[in-house]
């Protein structure tokens, strides 16, 4: 389970990492089995992007670069991201 949060412009910290969090924070059953073996306590296993909003680059020809709007291209980067997830 993982969440980023993009925001389309610079984001009141709190309020982009809330939305970051919800979704994760709402789960209630994760599951893992690497290998055959269940990994116990998955939420031991959270992290999140360090506090306030961490530039997300975009790498020329990824992924995100086909999915991020045409006015970030030129910059290269997204200002504001938040991410959450175990």
């Amino acid at each position: 389970m993982n969440q980023l949060w993009i925001a389309p412009e610079e984001c009141d910290t709190g309020e982009c990492r809330q939305l970051a969090n919800g979704p994760v924070d709402q789960t209630s059953l994760l599951e893992c089995i690497i290998d055959g073996v269940p990994v116990r306590d998955i939420y031991a296993y959270r992290a999140q992007s360090p506090p306030g909003d961490s530039p997300l680059h975009i790498r020329a020809g990824g992924l995100l670069e086909s999915l991020a709007p045409d006015f970030y291209k030129p910059r290269g980067y997204l200002p504001g991201s938040v991410a959450d997830g175990c």
